[in-house]
This record gives C-alpha cells, sequence and structure tokens, in this order.
C-alpha cells in the first residue's frame, strides 16, 4: 500500500475541523443508495482544499460510506487514497492557454480503465462521485461584515482565505454527493463510437482515448459542481476565466497578437501570453459578497462622513433602460463619486456598474478590493501599446454586449476647479465603435450630477491649484486619508440628468465622420451633466460673497442677493432637471453661519451700523471658489448681461440681446452650455448655428433681461436697457454678476463685436 501525504495532511486538521464544522449532508435521504457497494469508489472534489478533503473524510466514516483515504484498486492502477481533486492547480489560471490540470490520479484510473477495456477485462470499473463542498450560504446578517467579506463565491479562494471561511461559516457547511459517472461506461461510450463524439474515436490509439475520457470525465463533473453551486449561490456573473479567454481568441486580439510577434520576431505563444497578463490586468472580477459589504461598509463611513446623501430623479434610469446597456457618465469632482453611485444604486437593489478606473487606483489590497467591487483598469494612454488597445477594446466589447452597466467619467480626471472640464474621446469612443460592431443592444447613456457640501480632497486641490505637484496615490496616502473619518462634511446631492440613446443619437448623426459623432456625443453629454446642476446653500454664498469685495458684506445685503440670485433660477430654470435649495436668502446665511463658512461681525458698540451686522467668509476669499465653479454656468447669460452693461450702462435692449447672441457661442463652448440653457437636443455640425436655435437664445435672453429689472438690476425704459443706481443692492448684484463671467471676458473679441471695450 502506498503512503498517502493526504491522510498525514487530513490527520493533522480533522480535530480542528471537528470543532469548527458542523456538516449537512445532500440528498437528504439515503445517500449510500447511490453507490453500488461492488464496485469501487473515488470521490471526486472540484477544489484543492485539504480542508474540503478532511471534512469529506469525516462525513464517510459518519455515514459507512467508502472512507475517502481508504487504498483503491482499478484494474492494474493501485491508489494511496479513493479521492482526487478535478483540477490540481485549485484557481484556473488565466495566464495558460489550458486552465485545468487534471488530477494525476484520475489520470492513473482512466488510463488502467482503457488498458483493461482493451485487454477483454469485463469488470474493470470505478464510480466516480462527486462532491460539492460549499462554505455556508448567504450571510443573514447584513451587518457582519466578516461573514460578508468571507461567504462562499464562485471565486476559489486561497489559504488564508479559505481558513477564514471555515472559522466564521463553518457551522453551516453543506456536502451534496451527485449521482455517480461509470469511469467504464464512458471509456466504452468513447472507444465505440457514441452519438456526438467523432466516429475517429473508434481509431484513437488508447492514450488519446484516454486523454477524450479525461476531458469528458472533466466536462462533466465541471457541470455538475456549477449546477451545485448555482443552486447554493446564484449564477456567476463574474465569469472573468470566461471573458479572458474571449479576449484573447478574438480575431482582432489574435490579429494584434500576430503582428506584434511578426515586427518583434518573438513566438506568437509568447506574445499571446502578454495579451492575457494586458486582460488579467484589465478585468473586473466581480464579487457580490464584496459588493454587500462594501455596502456596508459605505454605509458606515457615509454615516461618519455625511449628514445626508440626497437623491432625485433615479426612477428614469429604469424608464430609461429597456433592456438597453446602461453606461453612467458621472461629474467627477471626487473619489467618493465612485462609492456614493455603487451605495445609492445598492440601496435601490439595482445592478451596481463595471467601473473604468484608473491603473494608479490599481494598489496592493485596495486595487484587489475595487476589481472585485466591479472595476476594470485602464492605463492613461495606449500609445505604442497596439495589443493593450486591441486587448482593452475587446474587453469593452465584452461587457458591453452582455448587458452589463458600466461607469465612467468622460472628464478623465477630477476637476480642480469646480468647472466642467472637456470630455476626454477615448472611452467614448470604443463604446460607439462597439456598439456598431454590435448594434443588437442600444447603449443609453445615464449623466449623473454629484454635489457636495464640502470636498475630501478640497485641501489638496488648494495645493495643487498653488502649484505644488499632484500627490501620487499609494497604500500610504489611502491609510492616512482615513483621518478624515474624523470630521464632517456635509450632504451629498446625486441628481440624474436626462438620458441619451446611443442608438438614436448616431441616427441623428449618421451623416458625419465618427470623430465629430464622438465629438459631438461628449459635448452633449457634458451639457447634460451640466442641466442637472445640483444648486444648494454653499453654491449661493460662493456666488455671491466671494464675489464681494474682500470677502464680506452686510448681511442684509447678503440675505437680498441670495434671494435675487435663487429668484433668477426659480423663475428662469437653467433646465428642466436642476434641483434648488428650498432654503431662502435668510436660511442660506444662517446655514454659512452654523457650518463655519461665514463669521458674522457684530456691530460697533454704541454706533449701530444702519445696514446691520457684517457677514463675511470664514477663510480667504475666494476659498468657496471650487463651489461657485460647480454652478457658474447657470447663471452665465444673466453674468453676460451684467458685463455688458458693466461698460454700457445705459445701452439699448435690442442691442444688449445682440451683443450677448454674440458672446454666447465663447461661453459656451467654455461652461458648455447649451444654447436654450436646458440641453434638450443636439446639432452635431454646431449646437449655436441653426437660426431656430437662434431664435430661442434670443428669447431666453430678452427674458433674462426682464427678471433682472424685476429685481432691481436693472432698470426698462423705451427700448433702453440702464445699469442699477451706483450704490444700490441691485448695483452690487450686477457686478457679482459681471464677475462671474471675468475669466471669459477676453474671448469677446472672437466675436468681432468692437463697440465693447472691456476693462
Amino acid at each position: 500500500m502506498k503512503f498517502s501525504r493526504s491522510a498525514l495532511a487530513t490527520w493533522l486538521i480533522r480535530p480542528f475541523i471537528r470543532r469548527l464544522v458542523s456538516a449537512t449532508v445532500m440528498p437528504e435521504g439515503d445517500v449510500a443508495a447511490l453507490i453500488d457497494p461492488d464496485r469501487p469508489v473515488c470521490y471526486a472534489l472540484q477544489l484543492r482544499q485539504w480542508s474540503s478533503l478532511a471534512v469529506l473524510e469525516d462525513v464517510t466514516r459518519r455515514l459507512g460510506l467508502p472512507p475517502a483515504q481508504a487504498p483503491l484498486q482499478v484494474a492494474a492502477a493501485s491508489e494511496a487514497a479513493s479521492f482526487v481533486f478535478l483540477t490540481r492547480s485549485g484557481q484556473p489560471s488565466p495566464l495558460r492557454r489550458d486552465p485545468y490540470r487534471y488530477s494525476s490520479r484520475l489520470t492513473r484510473l482512466v488510463q488502467a480503465t482503457v488498458q483493461a477495456i482493451a485487454n477483454g477485462d469485463a469488470t474493470a470499473d470505478c464510480q466516480i462521485v462527486p462532491v460539492s463542498i460549499l462554505w455556508g450560504q448567504a450571510p443573514k446578517n447584513d451587518d457582519s461584515l466578516l461573514q460578508l467579506l468571507f461567504a462562499d463565491t464562485w471565486i476559489v479562494p486561497g489559504f488564508f482565505r479559505q481558513m477564514v471561511r471555515v472559522i466564521v461559516h463553518g457551522r453551516h457547511t453543506l456536502v451534496r454527493f451527485g449521482a455517480p459517472l461509470s469511469l467504464r461506461g464512458i471509456v466504452a461510450d468513447l472507444a465505440a463510437g457514441q452519438p456526438g463524439e467523432p466516429t475517429s474515436a473508434r481509431a484513437d490509439p488508447g492514450a488519446a482515448l484516454a486523454a477524450r475520457a479525461l476531458r469528458r470525465i472533466g466536462r462533466l463533473l465541471r457541470a455538475r459542481y456549477r449546477i451545485d453551486r448555482m443552486q447554493a449561490l446564484g449564477p456567476n456573473l463574474s465569469h472573468r476565466q470566461t471573458v479572458i479567454e474571449s479576449i484573447v481568441a478574438a480575431p482582432a486580439v489574435q490579429e494584434a497578437i500576430r503582428a506584434e510577434a511578426g515586427a518583434r520576431g518573438i513566438p506568437v505563444d509568447k506574445i499571446e501570453l502578454r495579451a492575457r497578463r494586458f486582460a488579467v490586468e484589465i478585468a473586473a472580477d466581480f464579487s457580490y459578497p464584496t459588493i454587500r459589504a462594501l455596502n456596508l461598509v459605505f454605509r458606515r463611513v457615509f454615516e461618519r462622513l455625511y449628514e445626508a446623501i440626497e437623491t432625485t430623479r433615479f426612477d428614469v434610469i429604469g424608464q430609461a433602460a429597456g433592456g438597453a446597456t446602461i453606461v453612467y457618465v458621472p461629474n467627477h469632482r471626487s473619489h467618493i463619486d465612485y462609492m456614493v453611485l455603487h451605495y445609492v444604486l445598492l440601496q435601490r437593489r439595482m445592478q451596481v456598474p463595471h467601473v473604468a478606473a484608473g491603473a494608479n487606483l490599481n494598489l496592493p489590497l485596495a486595487g484587489m478590493v475595487l476589481r472585485r467591487g466591479g472595476a476594470f483598469f485602464l492605463r492613461r494612454s495606449f500609445k505604442g501599446e497596439a495589443l493593450y488597445a486591441a486587448v482593452f477594446e475587446r474587453y469593452l466589447d465584452t461587457i458591453i454586449a452582455r448587458g452589463f452597466p458600466i461607469e465612467y467619467f468622460i472628464e478623465g480626471g477630477r476637476s480642480r476647479t469646480g468647472r466642467m472640464l472637456p470630455p476626454k474621446s477615448g472611452l467614448l469612443t470604443m463604446t460607439v465603435e462597439s456598439y456598431l460592431r454590435s448594434p443588437a443592444r442600444d447603449v443609453v447613456f445615464v449623466p449623473v450630477h454629484f454635489a457636495y457640501e464640502r470636498l475630501v480632497e478640497g485641501a489638496a486641490y488648494r495645493a495643487e491649484l498653488a502649484g505644488q505637484p499632484k500627490r501620487k496615490e499609494t497604500l500610504g496616502t489611502l491609510v492616512r486619508s482615513l483621518k478624515i473619518l474624523r470630521e464632517r462634511f456635509g450632504r451629498v446631492y446625486v441628481n440624474v440628468g436626462e438620458p441619451l440613446s446611443l442608438a438614436g443619437f448616431l441616427q441623428q448623426a449618421a451623416t458625419l465622420p465618427l470623430r465629430d459623432q464622438v465629438d459631438g456625443l461628449g459635448r452633449l453629454l457634458t451639457r447634460r451633466i451640466n442641466a442637472a446642476v445640483v444648486i444648494g446653500p454653499v453654491n449661493l454664498i460662493a456666488l455671491v460673497l466671494d464675489q464681494a469685495p474682500d470677502g464680506a458684506m452686510a448681511e442684509r445685503a447678503l440675505i437680498a442677493l441670495i434671494d435675487a440670485f435663487k429668484a433668477m433660477r426659480m423663475r428662469l430654470p437653467y433646465s428642466d432637471v436642476q434641483r434648488l435649495t428650498p432654503l431662502d436668502g435668510a436660511g442660506v446665511v444662517a446655514f454659512g453661519l452654523e457650518r463655519g463658512l461665514l463669521l458674522r461681525s457684530p456691530e460697533p458698540t454704541g454706533l449701530p451700523d444702519p445696514a446691520g451686522a457684517t457677514v463675511r467668509l470664514a477663510g480667504e476669499p475666494g476659498s468657496l471658489g471650487y463651489f461657485g465653479n460647480n454652478v457658474v454656468h447657470a447663471w452665465a447669460v444673466m453674468a453676460m448681461l451684467a458685463a455688458v452693461l458693466q461698460t454700457a450702462p445705459a445701452i439699448a435692449r435690442e442691442q444688449l440681446v445682440a451683443r450677448v447672441c454674440a458672446w454666447h457661442p465663447v461661453v459656451a463652448a467654455a461652461l458648455f452650455l447649451d444654447v436654450a440653457g436646458t440641453a434638450p437636443g443636439f446639432d452635431p455640425a454646431r449646437p449655436d448655428g441653426d437660426v431656430a436655435a437662434q431664435d430661442v437664445l434670443r428669447r431666453r435672453i430678452d427674458d433674462a433681461v426682464g427678471i433682472l429689472a424685476d429685481l432691481g438690476f436693472v432698470a426698462v425704459a423705451a427700448e433702453t436697457v440702464r445699469a442699477a443706481d451706483p450704490g444700490s443692492i441691485g448695483a452690487s448684484g450686477l457686478a457679482i454678476l459681471a464677475r462671474l463671467i471675468e475669466p471669459w471676458r477676453a474671448g469677446s473679441a472672437a466675436t468681432g463685436d468692437s463697440a465693447v471695450t472691456w476693462p
């Protein structure tokens, strides 16, 4: 009898397994009835885990079945134990063309049976009994982070993870025995060329027949294990191994492999291995236990950081999807953006997206968690890496074709100024090309606007704008960032914009080259993100007080101006989907004082200030500029009117409207404004160019003049518009509005309007 190393390993860990594991055996009837006592038995476990083997040995002895560690004799094969692991390598390696390495014992059993049948032995046979061992079911307690993180999944665990899984879930272990496979029957079927097998199998030599039998047994066992795990865990939604295989096998990738192999004079197999490494580097490793654990972590983190996360218009996502692939395109304010969107989608029991993340975030440990949470990683540049580009494009094709929702930021990086950044064309181009290659399923873009009352990266952004280099993301900086949990950051607002069907968009832009189509798509999506603007109390304070001299103003004047700025957006909304704070001017000032954004200077003793107390910014003037920039586009038309009136205090109404119309394209291009301010449609040639759009714009500007007149910022008499009298609150408001558009005054020269001389 041969010595079995597995017997020693099992003997060593069985005492711990008996203490930690309580197994439920399936089927619930007599398991022994499945097994023929007159034929040898070999148990087949899917994964190479000594803990699973110890459980199997304990269960077989307890139920009076042939022990898993008993010697086994099948024809000429004499084995030290009666079990096999289906694959020796545990988790199939995505870096190998054939990821499965079959057990040596199973190989010997098959070869011995083939030889016995060839020699006329009518008795040689073995029952291969599939056994699935599932470590616990879905955790019942969603507040147990440990149970959520170490719940059984489709992903093969490493040694440490399996050890913790045994400790955490050992009391809820399921051992399921399947119907035995007859080794003799499988070999005989193949040798006879049964239906479904090539007739050339009759002529196969013994070694080839054994190899074919081994592959068939592997397929049958994997199918059994897949059914058992699906019943216990639900469907496998990650499919990472399958995805990687399909990527490498894709014609475009194979062509890129051959091209690079020829250009570099390297064997194709080595370049294919390189392609596999790229696919492993890119692909997400979706894990629902990890998603659920992250949801618990996010909930606790957000409870510490924020007062609330307020969401609006999420119902339109389901209405717009209709079987299409959803692509979320948010603005990018903070690294928190990823977490917030995942969290609010999970709270609504909506499928979380695969998220495009920069390769700089693929940090040790953190990268693994992000990948299992649905992140797929891409390099900042594909330049000089045609093979990497081919692999990435095929990966994007795959997840779009399978209907997985996706999330990426068309700005590319986080905005340090608070304004929308110009859209990047890379991922948009790949998405459009992917749809054009397989247009059976529509793609629906969902713009999302994030707004924060305070940013966790605020200090870092100010440092970068002051000239300091951007800090590189490392595990150390991630750990140090945990100190933010000691602070509070107000509220987060998430507003969903108007979805956009890619099929409908391309139909309108069908006559344009692909590059122009993508550019137009990027502009339109950016305008739709801006259209979903959230205007909160911090934004109103920043718009008004950050533009005031020295960042200070009489309290009564500040309240009046905030009320006026809010009235502009209520009476002439920037869009149909904008969101505006319910607080009035007094409420906004009280909010600022309570949050420490504002300071109130008391009236001088014995000499009351006729205008009341003075309110100033708690920080330096401009300290809230980021939050003013978040919403400045919503006041762009009003600000252009004010800027013209600063240089021409009295001007004919028609001339004022004409000058703003002429200037509008410059500002619209910089701030991604729609002609009408509502971003409802698309003119791929030039959004501001057609006559109908110009008519809409002129009416909107004319309406804005009327609102400014009602608020006392201007006076209109005999079709002449005059700026408010100097020293009045209206004049202060007009000056503040004009300063909002200051960065784009020089651009007015492009309009050819020489009648306007800017200060």
